[in-house]
């Protein structure tokens, strides 16, 4: 019986989960065609160093063994472009079969900045070199 006043007493004083929307979700894209969905991606940053070791850099990008937590890392910034106006860049390549046909892309990307320039980026191609991309939302 005190059990059971006590789970009441506890359900009626705790507070509520709440969510916020931040905004609704629309479709990015909309079509009746037939396909396929392709994802490519990378990331802006890496552990230092190398080795072939346990517990080595190597090791960890590799994801065997106990070298999977990023906590025992220090970490910087990836930067293979050797353009000296970045400090971070990656390169991914996404590989369509011939005759394949692009209905829709979008570029995602996400971290957190205070930074007045938080929304841009610097887009390359092989073919264009840099482009700076601002997001819409």
């Amino acid at each position: 019986m005190l059990a059971a006043l006590a789970l009441t007493l506890l359900a009626l004083t705790s507070n509520s989960a709440r969510a916020q929307v931040v905004r609704g979700y629309t479709a990015r894209y909309s079509t009746n065609g037939n396909g396929d969905i392709a994802v490519v991606g990378n990331t802006l940053m890496s552990c230092t160093g190398g080795g072939n070791g346990a517990g080595s850099c190597n090791q960890a990008r590799a994801g065997p063994g106990n070298a999977l937590n990023n906590n025992d890392w220090s970490m910087v910034y990836v930067d293979v472009d050797g353009d000296g106006s970045t400090i971070n860049s990656s390169t991914a390549t996404l590989a369509l079969p011939a005759g394949a046909t692009v209905l829709w892309a979008g570029l995602y990307w996400g971290g957190y900045s205070a930074g007045a320039s938080r929304n841009q980026l610097r887009f390359g191609t092989p073919t264009a070199g840099y482009a700076t991309l601002t997001a819409t939302q």
